[in-house]
């Protein structure tokens, strides 16, 4: 249950998601003038920075620290305010609360204006967002989902959007480095049918995240992204497709940047390019 589209001063606008309640982009314009521009979140999915296609910065937030906006900035020809906020939040900046889908919720105080719908059975604090904002979210404003453990470290995801956003950056990474990554994080492996090697989790959303390996693959003529030197693709399946860790390319429901967004041919000019995440060379096949 997401926020999929609006309308602002007579500008619709359509919102990407990845699998859970980030926001990767937004899509605003008239059918064949379409802008897109890209979020950049914090670990909790605060957003706090509007790029466009050309990298350049067209909105910017601080916060305190329950999401009520400290400083805002966006550029001056823009009639469209950036109003998502934490994951499931929509700023109302006529009260200055944030609707979070079934209750309202207060970033001044840091709590939720309405009680709780189910009551103590929800717990004693009827009015509770969360035990604190850095580790928890509370997307529908009926039960707060942990981010981290006790000690403060990110817990197992459970979910391919959780598991996706937390892999680090594979680009320019040995292989070996990679297949550790990977071994520690609890993948497996067999050779992949592209001649590489694919790693495979599976998550308890039904989802399975790969990270495939692929060599080089050279082209005449060159179609100048990494696919023609040693590269990973991140990629999301469902589970049920995968058979002895590969898996047919027509099942893949979501392909993935090195930053760990979710990326298709029709919201992202550069979708090849990102797709591809070029690895440092290594012994063959990935030399």
């Amino acid at each position: 249950m997401r926020l999929l589209g609006e309308k602002q001063n007579g500008i619709t606008s359509y919102y990407i998601y990845d699998n859970g309640y980030n926001p990767l982009a937004r899509i605003e314009g008239t059918p064949g003038e379409e802008k897109i521009s890209y979020f950049h979140n914090n670990l909790a999915g605060l957003p706090e920075q509007l790029t466009d296609s050309q990298g350049n910065s067209i909105w910017q937030a601080e916060y305190k620290i329950w999401g009520n906006a400290e400083k805002e900035w966006k550029e001056s020809r823009s009639n469209f305010d950036q109003n998502l906020r934490y994951q499931g939040q929509y700023l109302d900046r006529e009260t200055g609360l944030h609707y979070n889908t079934f209750r309202y919720f207060d970033p001044d105080i840091g709590r939720f204006t309405q009680p709780d719908p189910i009551g103590l059975l929800g717990g004693n604090n009827l009015y509770q967002y969360a035990p604190n904002p850095v580790s928890w979210i509370d997307p529908w404003g009926w039960a707060c989902n942990r981010l981290r453990d006790d000690k403060g470290r990110f817990r197992k995801a459970l979910n391919a959007s959780e598991e996706v956003s937390s892999l680090p950056d594979f680009t320019g990474k040995k292989t070996g480095q990679i297949r550790q990554i990977l071994k520690n994080r609890g993948y497996t492996s067999t050779p992949a049918n592209s001649g590489g090697e694919v790693w495979t989790k599976s998550l308890p959303d039904g989802n399975t995240v790969s990270v495939r390996m692929d060599p080089a693959k050279v082209r005449n003529p060159a179609l100048g992204y990494a696919d023609e030197v040693p590269h990973t693709h991140i990629e999301t399946v469902p589970t049920s497709s995968v058979s002895g860790g590969n898996y047919p390319p027509s099942t893949v429901s979501g392909r993935h940047t090195a930053s760990g967004g979710t990326s298709t041919k029709a919201s992202n000019p550069n979708h090849n390019q990102d797709v591809h995440i070029p690895m440092g060379k290594g012994r063959s096949p990935y030399n």
